[in-house]
């Protein structure tokens, strides 16, 4: 979600957000990473970031990885991954790997078939559009599966 700075851009931002961001959830690990939160034995690995989102986040640059998008399944892997977390998409007790298969279907595969410790995790958002093929997957493919709350924080 986009954070206002000052005052003046508070009031012009947060109208704005309420309706383009409804129904998004707010991500808590990145509020604790922002705050300086994260316990000890988390050490988190983005790949992206919206353009200025962590600016004076010093744990964030510092653990940003510089990837191709092409490369970072294989990066991931290099680095020691062993959670993988998804938003997907549910329907009739089938899930949808929405927006992102690529990514997570070639870094859980790469994970399981080294026998590398993995836990993939997926938060359903019922917002998300349900894409077939090779972005369905059962319940079996998830270790952990959660419903996204999706409180307002505004």
């Amino acid at each position: 979600m986009p954070r206002a700075s000052g005052e003046l851009e508070r009031r012009f931002l947060e109208p704005y957000a309420r309706r383009a961001f409804a129904g998004v959830p707010e991500l808590d690990y990145l509020r604790d990473l922002r705050a300086g939160g994260l316990p000890a034995n988390v050490e988190l690995n983005e790949f992206y970031f919206r353009p200025g989102a962590m600016l004076g986040v010093p744990a964030a640059q510092q653990s940003y990885i510089s990837s191709n998008y092409t490369h970072v399944a294989r990066d991931m892997r290099a680095r020691g991954t062993n959670a993988v977390l998804v938003m997907v998409a549910e329907r009739g007790g089938r899930y949808s790997l929405s927006c992102n298969p690529d990514l997570t279907l070639d870094v859980v595969k790469a994970m399981r078939a080294a026998g590398a410790p993995c836990v993939v995790a997926g938060m359903v958002n019922r917002k998300l559009p349900f894409m077939l093929h090779d972005a369905e997957v059962g319940e079996d493919y998830f270790d952990v599966l959660v419903a996204a709350s999706m409180p307002r924080r505004w």
